[in-house]
């Protein structure tokens, strides 16, 4: 399980994240790995058998959670994941993967080409967030925790979302 939050001004204070950390720990039964750079703070926690890989090389922080493999190996494509924007082509399984270059600025997220493991995201206007659960989002400041009805009847009626809407 992954989960990071990316300040989008620097006066913002990162300790928000605190509660989403504590929620992703389950109140401290789980072991979570904390990352901190910057504007960014990520965090991953390893159960169920998934493979989380944080690779920190430079100024560059990779996250990965999930079932990723790649020929020749998982090294190698943890390595290609710190240098492109994108997972690399030899990447196969199931997976979720942040890339942060502290640098830049810049965070990257996707996953496997099925969306096998789910990534949700939150943007206010101070922040953006991620993280491989959701319930971990709903503890941050300024994050709805209302039903949206339409979308709602949009998952009943299509079984998805439309318009980039979401249940929440």
């Amino acid at each position: 399980m992954i989960f990071g939050l990316f300040a989008k001004r620097s006066s913002f204070d990162a300790t928000s994240a605190n509660a989403a950390l504590h929620s992703l720990s389950l109140g401290g039964q789980r072991t979570l790995h904390r990352f901190d750079r910057d504007r960014f703070v990520g965090a991953s926690v390893a159960e169920g058998g998934a493979t989380v890989a944080p690779c920190e090389r430079g100024e560059t922080l990779v996250l990965v959670a999930g079932h990723p493999t790649g020929a020749p190996g998982l090294a190698s494509t943890l390595a290609d994941m710190q240098k492109i924007d994108a997972p690399p082509a030899n990447a196969r399984g199931s997976y979720v993967f942040a890339r942060y270059d502290a640098g830049a600025h810049r965070l990257v997220l996707g996953n496997d080409a099925f969306g096998f493991q789910p990534l949700f995201l939150v943007e206010t206007d101070d922040f953006v967030a991620f993280c491989s659960e959701y319930e971990p989002l709903l503890e941050l400041p300024g994050v709805n925790r209302d039903l949206d009805p339409n979308a709602v009847a949009e998952y009943y009626v299509f079984g998805l979302t439309l318009d980039n809407r979401t249940l929440l």
